[in-house]
């Protein structure tokens, strides 16, 4: 888990170092053009090793220090390039504006790169030069892979949530309208969940014979009513959401049945388990979004997907496109943090208050820390944001930008 940031030299301008907030939200402020996002993006360039990305910025020095103490140090110039103890001469930014050192062949790219660098100057590295340098790179690589193993799974959340780009065909890329993508998506993880349902039902019902004739204590008649209703109340959400279409009646218990009977509560409360997480997030998403909705409801149903209801017009199905753009950032914004972050891992959210109402965006840390418990998340988060909104009585998790400029 990351501990604390430090910067030099940023735009030739600032030197910034913090630590993260305990409770992990850490709030970054300060006026425009003092690095807040800049940052940010620096963060989820060593996550996704991506050279271009830190060599693109203007600075001298930036570490990572994690809570284990390790620490990513990288420091450059305009030609050169300096990652813990290693350092390389002839590195240029537009080099390497492709290249991320976790993805095969990064590193022949990266030589490459170097080799066209000294020609451009009308040198030639020896065999024994660019053998040299490829054990160094691959000790960069190393290092960047060991800064993004400690930062966990990074998702970067920019400031424009409603388009996104993305590749198609050579050298081309299209602008996606991103809330169109999230109910092929939730229903993707929908079919996930219930495909690995499957294949545990199987995997216990194949062996229940022999688990049974190894019983040596049937369940209690207590033991098995608590069971049950925890089986009931799983049921009862999966109804809400359409995954099972009628109610069971409970199993009695008889004492003579003890054995199968415990048996069966234990095997039901394995296969609903594995509908839980997604449950969760279920409750917790359509909670959220319908706290924040006005005359609008919205719903997630196994058959129909997610969509939404217009209370006030009657309009049963509306497209998440109708709705506000406010509407689609919150839709987008919250789907992305309570169904793609995983445990253990960075968010990393640019500018949360854009389209938000200020009602919204005064709720908007709050809603944070109950995304994190209620999906009993250790992810840590840092916002980089202009509202006092977001800030109204959470002061404690500030890092003020400006602040440390002036002092």
């Amino acid at each position: 888990m990351l501990k604390s940031v430090e910067v030099k030299g940023l735009f030739g301008t600032f030197d910034y170092a913090f630590e993260l907030k305990e409770g992990g939200i850490t709030i970054l402020t300060g006026p425009n053009g003092f690095g807040k996002s800049t940052i940010l993006g620096m963060i989820n360039s060593v996550a996704a090793g991506d050279v271009y990305g830190l060599l693109r910025v203007p600075f001298d020095a930036f570490t990572l220090t994690f809570a284990d103490k390790k620490r990513f140090e990288l420091k450059k110039t305009e030609t050169s390039l300096t990652v813990g103890k290693v350092g390389i001469e002839g590195v240029e930014a537009e080099s390497y504006k492709n290249i991320r050192l976790h993805q095969p062949g990064a590193a022949s790219g990266f030589v490459r790169g170097v080799r066209a660098a000294y020609g451009d100057r009308g040198e030639e590295l020896s065999a024994g030069q660019t053998a040299e340098l490829g054990k160094k790179i691959e000790l960069i690589k190393a290092a960047y892979q060991e800064a993004a193993a400690e930062l966990g799974a990074v998702q970067f959340i920019r400031d424009q949530r409603l388009l996104t780009e993305e590749e198609s065909g050579r050298d081309r890329r299209q602008v996606v309208k991103t809330v169109g993508e999230i109910p092929e998506k939730l229903n993707n993880r929908i079919d996930e969940t219930l495909l690995a349902y499957t294949e545990a039902a199987e995997a216990l019902d194949e062996t229940y014979p022999e688990r049974l004739c190894a019983v040596e204590k049937g369940v209690s008649a207590a033991g098995f009513e608590a069971a049950m209703r925890r089986v009931a109340g799983l049921r009862a959400r999966l109804k809400n959401y359409g995954f099972i279409k009628t109610d069971r009646e409970p199993a009695r218990y008889h004492e003579r049945y003890a054995a199968a009977l415990g048996l069966y509560a234990e095997d039901q409360l394995k296969k609903l388990a594995v509908f839980e997480p997604l449950l969760d997030r279920l409750d917790t998403f359509t909670g959220l979004i319908n706290e924040k909705l006005k005359f609008k409801r919205l719903l997630v149903s196994r058959r129909e997907g997610l969509f939404v209801t217009d209370l006030k017009t009657g309009v049963m199905r509306l497209p998440l496109s109708a709705l506000s753009s406010g509407e689609q950032q919150i839709i987008i914004f919250y789907y992305r943090l309570v169904f793609e972050s995983e445990d253990r891992s960075m968010l990393l959210i640019d500018e949360p208050e854009i389209s938000l109402h200020i009602a919204w965006q005064l709720e908007l840390v709050g809603d944070l820390k109950r995304i994190l418990a209620a999906l009993k998340n250790q992810t840590g988060i840092i916002i980089a944001t202009h509202s006092p909104q977001v800030l109204t009585g959470n002061w404690e998790l500030q890092v003020d930008l400006g602040e440390m400029y002036e002092d």
